[in-house]
């Protein structure tokens, strides 16, 4: 319904949260045919996930304590010295076919968050991260 008004900013507030696997991954393929359309108003997609930022979004605002950590390009945003220290806790970003992991420690064992329902560890208290797609006017 969002979509058939035509509005200029589209705000997807933890779209994902509470779906399973499945039903998140086709969300968020819905989401990256949404961003690709020249007809799609600005999106504003607010997640605790990093394997949910698509590679259709370009920018990235990232909060810690309710104020704003970091922000800018994905790629200066979303990175392994800026996340370890957002969560406060070592960790590696990795980026795989366009989509973001998390690889850290958990008492002395290594353990991955993926964007397919591969969750080691609950971040759901750490920061968010803001996605969003420009489009010219």
């Amino acid at each position: 319904r969002a979509l058939v008004a035509r509005h200029r900013v589209l705000i997807l507030d933890e779209p994902c949260a509470g779906l399973d696997p499945v039903a998140r991954e086709r969300f968020l393929q819905f989401v990256s045919r949404l961003g690709s359309s020249a007809k799609t108003p600005n999106l504003i997609f607010v997640t605790h996930h990093v394997e949910e930022i698509l590679p259709c979004f370009d920018k990235a605002l990232l909060l810690r304590g309710g104020e704003i950590f970091s922000q800018g390009a994905i790629r200066k945003v979303i990175t392994s010295k800026a996340m370890g220290q957002a969560f406060g806790a070592a960790m590696t970003v990795l980026n795989r076919q366009g989509r973001f992991q998390l690889q850290f420690k958990i008492c002395g064992r290594q353990t991955t968050r993926s964007g397919f329902g591969t969750e080691a560890a609950n971040l759901r208290d750490g920061p968010r991260a803001f996605s969003a797609v420009p489009r010219a006017s």
